[in-house]
């Protein structure tokens, strides 16, 4: 489980791996300062997950990571969103549909909307964003 709250849970369940980012939600806040971690967090916990299902080892059919906020409307769908678009190539406009069909009262603020925005051109000038749907990627989340 991702966390990015403020401040931190202190009580955890000992059979979930987590990860916990302490991150504002307000217009100061930077998220990419932890996209790097997040993201090597959430690819670990995924390919943890294919390998135990390959060995049949005590995982279930549909494995994943849980992305939470205190709200779940602004900080969690913000960085599900980065994560999309910066390790599945999603557009902003695919990524931000995908995470509604999840979490439909996703709606991150102006902040890491801009921020969102500027992951988006970067992504473009390194290399071309590819044309990847919400469908295409349902079967990673």
């Amino acid at each position: 489980m991702l966390v990015l709250a403020y401040p931190p849970p202190t009580e955890f369940d000992s059979e979930i791996k987590y990860l916990c980012i302490e991150l504002h939600d307000d217009y100061k806040s930077n998220m990419f300062v932890h996209l790097a971690p997040g993201i090597e967090f959430i690819q670990e916990a995924l390919s943890q997950h294919q390998v135990a299902s390959k060995a049949n080892l005590n995982a279930s059919k549909k494995g994943g990571v849980l992305i939470a906020s205190n709200k779940g409307e602004c900080r969690g769908p913000a960085f599900a969103c980065a994560y999309l678009m910066y390790v599945k190539r999603m557009t902003l406009p695919n990524a931000i549909a995908f995470v509604k069909l999840k979490r439909r009262q996703a709606n991150p603020n102006a902040s890491y909307m801009r921020q969102l925005e500027s992951l988006e051109n970067t992504l473009k000038v390194g290399k071309e964003l590819g044309t990847a749907t919400t469908s295409e990627v349902v079967k990673y989340m």
